[in-house]
């Protein structure tokens, strides 16, 4: 069963049982699904500050050779670890993610 992560009005995060539930993910790694790959950054995304944590994570991977900023589906912080490694069908994960939201959410994030 994943666990996944609920938030808070404040951004706060607490842990919930929910073997269906994926969370979006924005990653700093090197080397994406090889056996080397690394993760230097894993954050889970929040709307209203979404695009400050895209710059951070952009900052960040200037900083570090090879690296790359990844978006990553996944049911909690560990299976986000081994995507990192494995790779990821980034479109069947993201409907899935899609699929979770309450409808006018999808709706503003498509428009």
């Amino acid at each position: 069963m994943a666990t996944t992560l609920a938030t808070t009005p404040r951004h706060g995060v607490t842990l919930e049982k929910d073997p269906t539930a994926i969370v979006w993910f924005l990653a700093v790694v090197t080397d994406m699904a090889t056996p080397a790959a690394q993760v230097h950054e894993l954050v889970v995304t929040f709307e209203d500050v979404y695009d400050s944590q895209v710059e951070a994570a952009h900052r960040r991977a200037a900083t570090i050779d090879g690296a790359s900023v990844q978006i990553l589906f996944a049911g909690d912080r560990s299976e986000a670890y081994t995507v990192v490694r494995t790779g990821q069908d980034f479109d069947g994960m993201l409907d899935l993610w899609l699929a979770q939201q309450p409808t006018s959410a999808c709706i503003e994030q498509i428009v």
